[in-house]
């Protein structure tokens, strides 16, 4: 199974990533639209333009939102405010998180 980089809490497969759109009833081309005007979007906030932001990480905001382009939105905007009222919280958490040795969720 290859996995390329991604968000240590919504890893996945491309098997699986298939497996979830084809669940959900995305096709990868409207998929792929959603994530361009998005994008587009982000570019237009005045208060995100100067932010970060990639076309894994809405993609995969899309899947959690079942690929509603309005709750997208929302999530993407709630995200980067809630991050910069505790920047102390989610640097701490990121550290973590990114941390090869450190074993996440062990069941």
């Amino acid at each position: 199974m290859h996995k390329k980089y991604q968000n240590p809490l919504y890893p996945h497969s491309l098997e699986e990533k298939e497996a979830i759109l084809k669940e959900l009833e995305l096709k990868e081309n409207l998929i792929e639209e959603d994530i361009d005007a998005i994008i587009e979007w982000f570019y237009k906030q005045p208060h995100l333009a100067e932010a970060p932001i990639d076309r894994d990480f809405v993609e995969k905001i899309l899947m959690t939102v079942k690929g509603s382009r309005e709750k997208a939105k929302r999530r993407i905007d709630h995200f980067y405010k809630h991050r910069s009222l505790g920047q102390e919280l989610v640097q701490s958490r990121k550290e973590v998180l990114l941390d090869p040795e450190v074993e996440l969720w062990t069941f």
